[in-house]
């Protein structure tokens, strides 16, 4: 458990603590060093820099490797660069393990300091009292690739999807719902900070990957009082808990969940191994191990009365193990029903902790399918009417699902037309969790009125572009789409209202509409 949480309860000893601990470590390193500089027989000119040590590694070698991986703590980082100058520490044998001790030094400093931090930061969070106090819990369930018209409620035929249909008999549906690309990684940086492709920041080459900068959704609801946990697939390659997520389950890459029994799982950033599925077993899924670990954490957050905001990012992950005769839509077809499953689990254990009436439960697609499995998009028919392209910019690569389930506000089986995108989600959720401190800026509103029934403003112009060098386009505003391909100056006009499909190009005939959305 973080220190910051200690202190946050006043139990500040354990952090102090852990702080000596550390200070501890590294001056036993360096009196390590002080020893062995006195015992270690001074070299001689005929040293030969190919001679192995007892770890079985040459000097060169040693010498290319000491600094490959950068410290954080200026004074570690001046006694490992000692590692790699003096020739003492390669004749005695010791260069790795004392770089090895430098490096969890290291990582345990860099720990302690982010908690601290943080530990800081818990002192100016909002009291949850008055409204605040009275607001619901928040289960968020990202759904990655996942088409407009892939599940039965959207009227998907081919792939049977009972637990998500449930779920919008329970609540509301929109079916004109936007993600923010086509692009898996441009996608979650809409989803986590509220902001369209447009507003990424662009004096960075991986302008799409969240870094320390961004403020996600989750750092925003940590500063407003909610416990907050992430659970599932974190493909950004860092960890979740430096972006506001306290505590996390789940797997840093879809590769580690492929076959859908995973060797391991990272918890709060250790790797745990699960020897009941090594050496080839199959015995505990993805599935039991999502659901167990969300069931104890809905126990642990009930027992301390906290408020909390809960993400779970799923993958439509197909199994491709050697050997399957399965067609590419077969597959597609078992992963969805898989991942509906894994929803109805998640949900029977938030309802069995009693906990139901309390909590709002967001379902959507972080993205819609893949610009390059059109062949599964059509045997599927996974967008409905809607045209899905190779160049991402198209209503059947964009639009997705969205469900919303709150007992008590939103009504059960309603349906929405409301134009909406996923940059709306942090608005809507800082309204949810009554936040006093707001994003500064974003590019959605808060759909929170259409939840409870209420007259909902016309959403402003939308914007995408993609994410490729020869930018693509596009300005949306009611029924009107304005699009431009990517390496390409024409520009497109159609009528989603007349012509969902994108089939006919109505710029000519308006150019007063075009010249609006242009400007």
């Amino acid at each position: 458990m973080p220190c910051f949480k200690e202190w946050s309860s006043g139990a500040r000893p354990r952090a102090r603590l852990t702080s000596v601990m550390v200070c501890l470590a590294v001056l036993g390193i360096t009196m390590s060093f002080a020893v062995l500089s006195l015992s270690a027989a001074p070299p001689t000119a005929n040293d030969d820099a190919g001679k192995r040590d007892r770890e079985g590694i040459t000097q060169s070698e040693r010498k290319s490797s000491a600094g490959s991986k950068p410290l954080q703590s200026p004074l570690l980082r001046g006694l490992q660069q000692s590692i790699g100058d003096l020739e003492a520490f390669e004749e005695s044998g010791t260069a790795g393990a004392l770089t090895q001790q430098l490096e969890q030094a290291d990582s345990l400093l860099t720990s302690v300091r982010e908690q601290n931090r943080r530990a800081l930061s818990s002192m100016n969070r909002q009291q949850r009292v008055g409204r605040a106090r009275q607001s619901p819990n928040l289960l968020l369930i990202t759904i990655d690739r996942l088409g407009w018209r892939e599940l039965g409620c959207y009227g998907q035929k081919q792939i049977q999807t009972p637990r998500i249909d449930e779920l919008a008999e329970q609540g509301l549906r929109l079916s004109r719902f936007y993600a923010g690309s086509a692009d898996s990684s441009a996608a979650r940086w809409t989803l986590l900070n509220g902001l369209n492709t447009g507003h990424a920041p662009t004096d960075r080459d991986d302008r799409f990957r969240i870094q320390g900068a961004d403020r996600t959704m989750a750092q925003w609801l940590w500063d407003a009082g909610f416990v907050t946990g992430f659970f599932g697939l974190w493909p950004n390659g860092d960890l979740p808990t430096q972006h506001g997520y306290e505590d996390w389950s789940g797997f840093l890459n879809s590769s580690e969940i492929a076959g859908g029994y995973p060797r391991s799982i990272r918890i709060d950033g250790a790797e745990i191994s699960i020897l009941a599925n090594q050496n080839g077993a199959r015995q505990i899924s993805t599935n039991r191990l999502l659901t167990s670990e969300l069931h104890s954490w809905f126990n642990d957050v009930r027992s301390q009365r906290r408020q909390f905001f809960a993400h779970v990012a799923l993958p439509v992950v197909v199994d491709q193990r050697d050997g399957t005769s399965e067609s590419a839509a077969q597959m597609h077809r078992a992963a969805v029903e898989n991942v509906d499953r894994l929803v109805g689990q998640l949900i029977d254990v938030l309802d069995a902790a009693g906990l139901k009436d309390r909590t709002c439960v967001i379902l959507t697609a972080e993205s819609g399918p893949a610009p390059r499995r059109g062949d599964v998009v059509q045997s599927l028919e996974l967008t409905g009417e809607l045209t899905h392209a190779e160049h991402g910019l198209a209503e059947g690569n964009l639009r997705v699902p969205l469900i919303v389930r709150w007992p008590r506000y939103v009504a059960p089986g309603s349906v929405s037309d409301y134009r909406a995108i996923v940059c709306d989600l942090l608005p809507t959720l800082c309204d949810l969790a009554v936040v006093s401190k707001r994003p500064g800026q974003t590019d959605g509103v808060s759909l929170l009125p259409l939840l409870v029934g209420r007259d909902q403003p016309e959403h402003p112009l939308l914007y995408w572009e993609t994410t490729s060098e020869q930018k693509g386009q596009i300005a949306q505003a009611g029924a009107w789409k304005c699009v431009r391909l990517p390496g390409s100056r024409d520009v497109s006009l159609f009528n989603l209202e007349d012509d969902p499909g994108e089939a006919v190009n109505v710029a000519e005939r308006h150019p007063e509409v075009l010249q609006k959305l242009t400007r």
